[in-house]
């Protein structure tokens, strides 16, 4: 008998869908996050959500199934912080909201009590992620055979150790690599990119 397929870690579910779920008192609203270079969430938030210190964001949705964080909200400046610009590249603009990053208190995920080190993973290749992004943004066509879409805007927007994230048209989709390197140094980090797209681009037989 073949063992079950292991659970996703939090931080993988985090990384893997950029929507979810906050709950804060009697408001539940669906919304879109990013991720900062520290790994936590920064999301653009009704402003009634802030009257709430401590709420739960539910990945990718409001179940018991998903992954569980609770998160307290901080108010950021749009304009002054970083997360907010990768918000808008991953997401575009909204309307009528507070921008917060969601520190995390601690996580849970089939009825497992994670740690908020568990669902937070820095990328140590945050400083040199956009010249990834350009790398493997030059060839379009490996992108969309990465990605298995047809859709020619297909974008690098974030590259990490574990995988892209690449925005569509309609959304913004995870590719996770095929053999996650550990270590990831950022000195090598174009030659483990190159080699992640090798892997997910064979040649044709």
């Amino acid at each position: 008998m073949n063992d079950p397929s292991p659970e996703p870690a939090p931080h993988a579910l985090l990384r893997r869908w950029y929507r979810g779920c906050y709950a804060a008192g009697e408001l539940v609203h669906p919304v879109r996050y990013v991720l900062d270079e520290r790994g936590l969430p920064v999301s653009a938030l009704p402003r009634a959500a802030l009257g709430h210190p401590d709420a739960t964001l539910f990945v990718p949705e409001e179940s018991g199934e998903s992954l569980q964080l609770h998160v307290r909200p901080e108010v950021i400046d749009p304009d002054a912080d970083p997360a907010a610009d990768r918000y808008l590249i991953y997401h575009g603009r909204p309307e009528g909201v507070a921008w917060a990053r969601l520190t995390l208190m601690g996580a849970r995920l089939g009825g497992r009590v994670f740690s908020p080190e568990d669902a937070a993973t820095p990328n140590p290749w945050s400083a040199i992620e956009p010249a990834l992004c350009r790398r493997v943004n030059a060839d379009v066509a490996i992108l969309m055979q990465a990605v298995r879409t047809n859709d020619p805007g297909a974008k690098a927007v974030g590259v990490d150790p574990w995988g892209m994230d690449v925005r569509l048209r309609w959304e913004v989709v995870r590719v996770a690599w095929p053999e996650p390197p550990d270590p990831a140094p950022a000195e090598v980090a174009a030659a483990i990119v190159e080699q992640q797209l090798r892997r997910l681009t064979p040649p044709n037989p």
